[in-house]
């Protein structure tokens, strides 16, 4: 969690300044990482962990930043 509270910060703080912006931002980020995974299945073998690598960052950035909120608020709870 560490690693992400500048991102989590950074992500609550556009949130709030435009809310439906975020929400566009966040649907074409998960069909983005879906996307991405879906490369994973048609690629060559030898682009195999290549693109693996991407699905998972890919993947891992949408779900944090889908769960920022929570993310934000239990920083904030921890001090």
């Amino acid at each position: 969690m560490t690693s992400n509270v500048k991102l989590v910060t950074a992500a609550m703080a556009l949130r709030s300044e435009a809310p439906e912006a975020w929400q566009q931002f966040l649907f074409a980020l998960r069909e983005a990482a879906a996307a991405q995974t879906m490369e994973v299945v048609k690629c060559p073998p030898e682009m195999l962990l290549k693109a693996q690598g991407m699905a998972v960052i890919m993947n891992d950035l949408a779900t944090t930043l889908m769960n920022a909120p929570q993310l934000y608020e239990k920083m904030r709870n921890n001090g």
